[in-house]
């Protein structure tokens, strides 16, 4: 109990502190608490409309320079998912998939630019880009029967976007190009997801040429070892808070509207409020403030959040409590029922015989080097672990970070040489 008191009264002064700040540059950020942490639905008739210079998947593709396609497709439980594809000038390459992790969205894969975002990288030396985006977040929020205000929409966790919605990207792909097999980019739930796909369905390791995880979260760290008290705080408490919102009909957490998409463009750009910011950001996944293009913080961080299941989050605190990559807990009776045990079972990681290549920040949030390990022990194909040089890398630098160009990219390029078709 000593420990949980210690990191409750750090998250409620950083929270007091962060409200200060809010209210010392009203100027700036006109915004509350409620309305940055709010985890109730907004009436879809609000969301859709945006902030004006809001950007899309599709907008920053075609202000780098490409062209641009959407395509959709429908889950075998009845989601409409929308993916994205960067057209280039030389068509036919091998194909690669970006897929976010959660409460992201496929823009976040975007946000630095075409000669640092891997993504434009990619395309640039002749690879077709596709990027996804799962259930629930702002580009996916449609289903042949249930609307999103509705709790079926969103009964579901990353075992459903994994097993249904990873499947509409990848056969879509493939069957769209000449290839049979694609490269799979996933960061953070998004390697969950695969994971997941992979021993649940293990027909699709065919499928990939190779998966690479930025911090994929499967095997996780204990709670007692998270750097962040806030989310040390949120997982230990976090059967309460599940309940707490499910009875109160609060299925949605952390979705895309306006307010938010403004709060944090306005209190995250260059202004006296922004360092409040970046403390917020480096209790959530790790600091290294130093490694984030202060002009375009806001921008990036209006993209952050994109909306999530309630179920999904939960479910990835139950990796947390526990230490191992499990099925959905739903208690007691309703596993027997469901699973045949009282218990949920455990993910077979031995059946995900495509090929794995893993890297990892020291200062992941959500990470640390014995997690990793555990993960890799249970799985038979990796082929690459690499820890990043920079001591400070985070959970968020993958996609964010100013020096990912340089440690991390330059590293993949030459690994999918490897494996280029």
């Amino acid at each position: 109990m000593l420990f949980i008191r210690d990191i409750l009264i750090l998250t409620i002064v950083f929270i007091y502190n962060f409200q200060i700040s809010i209210s010392q540059n009203q100027e700036i950020c006109d915004i509350n608490l409620p309305t940055l942490f709010r985890v109730t639905a907004v009436p879809p008739e609000k969301r859709s409309i945006l902030p004006p210079g809001f950007t899309t998947t599709e907008e920053i593709i075609r202000r780098n320079g490409f062209g641009y396609k959407k395509y959709q497709g429908i889950t075998e439980d009845g989601y409409i998912l929308t993916y994205h594809r960067i057209i280039t000038k030389t068509p036919g390459g091998q194909p690669v998939l970006f897929v976010p992790g959660l409460s992201l969205a496929s823009d976040c894969w975007l946000l630095t630019g075409r000669k640092t975002d891997l993504a434009f990288q990619l395309a640039d030396a002749g690879y077709d880009v596709w990027l996804g985006d799962r259930r629930g977040n702002w580009y996916s929020r449609a289903h042949v029967q249930y609307k999103p205000t509705s709790k079926e929409f969103w009964d579901f966790s990353f075992h459903e976007s994994a097993i249904y919605d990873l499947p509409v990207f990848i056969d879509g792909i493939i069957h769209r190009t000449k290839y049979s097999k694609v490269i799979f980019f996933g960061h953070s739930m998004s390697g969950t997801e695969f994971f997941v796909l992979m021993s649940v369905r293990p027909e699709y390791n065919d499928k990939i040429k190779i998966g690479i995880q930025f911090a994929p979260v499967a095997i996780a760290v204990p709670i007692k070892e998270l750097k962040s008290p806030i989310w040390a705080t949120v997982f230990s408490i976090s059967d309460i808070i599940y309940r707490t919102l499910n009875y109160e009909g609060k299925y949605e957490l952390a979705p895309r509207d306006a307010k938010l998409v403004e709060t944090f463009r306005k209190c995250c750009a260059p202004s006296n409020f922004q360092e409040a910011c970046f403390t917020f950001f480096g209790l959530s996944f790790g600091d290294n403030r130093q490694n984030y293009n202060k002009t375009l913080m806001g921008e990036k961080m209006s993209h952050w959040p994109s909306g999530a299941a309630l179920k999904t989050v939960y479910h990835m605190t139950q990796l947390f409590k526990t230490g191992e990559f499990r099925y959905f807990d739903y208690g007691m009776a309703e596993n027997l029922r469901r699973y045949n045990r009282t218990t949920p079972p455990l993910y077979p990681l031995e059946r995900v015989t495509a090929p794995v290549a893993i890297y990892f920040g020291g200062n992941d949030a959500f990470l640390n080097q014995r997690a990793i390990d555990k993960l890799v022990s249970r799985l038979p194909n990796v082929v690459e672990v690499h820890k990043i040089e920079d001591p400070m890398y985070n959970h968020m630098d993958f996609i964010w970070g100013i020096n990912t160009s340089n440690l991390v990219n330059k590293r993949i390029i030459k690994l999918l040489i490897r494996f280029k078709e």
